[in-house]
């Protein structure tokens, strides 16, 4: 059992059995549908030890899985979720039934398209999800007219939008044509619709919403729309570092040592 593992809290347990997102898991346990040792637990801070203790949800035993994370490239016109009420396509029809009990990391909006990651690692979608983690998202943006460099500064110093302060951490314009401007934006946050609005208040709509990279994953150009590929170890360890979650790691391992 790795020492990640050792002593954690039973919401980042059952995050990392792949159960739900920590947030979820707080629910489940509030719930009272998890057991430790045969006991109904509801309180979310209490610590487990998988070595020494048996965890189960609904009556089933749960066990933190390998992390298996897909890079997928979402179509315009596809939603982010399960099951959509209107009957659109979803990310997960485009997916093979083997990975369909992947969870995305975030979302794209209906008409949006780019680099979508799923994965049953509820921790790793809860470090790289949250602001605080700092987790860089890079975007490509086509807008309708041209805005002068004096406009797009805004975007670095913040602009307000229904009682929300919405922030660029980086901008910079990719090309200028006739009555069309193609800026690179990199978000630290995944308020709603948050590039869109940005330039709205601006003045100048977004016509094109591409995601190009997401926490040093890039899109390429050889993964096709609607098509998805694993992410390899040396991936899948980049995801860990640049969300945290290796450091973490190693400073229990460090605390355990000590």
């Amino acid at each position: 059992m790795s020492e990640e593992i050792k002593g954690v809290r039973l919401q980042k347990y059952l995050a990392l059995c792949g159960v739900a997102s920590r947030r979820q898991a707080e629910t489940v346990i509030a719930e009272g549908r998890v057991q430790v040792d045969g006991v109904v637990v509801t309180q979310a801070g209490t610590k487990v030890d998988a070595d020494k203790q048996e965890v189960l949800v609904d009556g089933k035993v749960v066990r933190p899985k390998e992390s298996l994370v897909l890079a997928f490239h979402k179509p315009k016109n596809v939603v982010c979720t399960a099951h959509d009420p209107e009957g659109r396509e979803t990310v997960y029809d485009l997916l093979p039934e083997t990975y369909r009990h992947l969870r995305y990391v975030g979302r794209l909006d209906f008409d949006s398209s780019g680099l979508l990651l799923f994965t049953n690692d509820g921790d790793l979608i809860y470090r790289l999800t949250r602001p605080e983690f700092g987790v860089q998202k890079r975007y490509v943006a086509e807008l309708e007219g041209n805005p002068p460099e004096t406009s797009l500064e805004r975007l670095l110093e913040g602009i307000e939008d229904e009682g929300e302060l919405l922030k660029a951490a980086s901008m910079k314009v990719l090309s200028r044509g006739r009555g069309r401007c193609e800026v690179e934006v990199v978000l630290t946050e995944g308020k709603n619709r948050e590039i869109r609005r940005m330039f709205s208040v601006l003045g100048f709509p977004v016509v094109r919403l591409a995601r190009v990279a997401f926490a040093g994953i890039e899109l390429g150009d050889k993964l096709r729309r609607g098509s998805w590929r694993v992410l390899d170890a040396g991936e899948v360890r980049k995801l860990r570092r640049l969300s945290g979650q290796t450091r973490v790691a190693a400073r229990k391992r460090l605390e355990t040592r000590k």
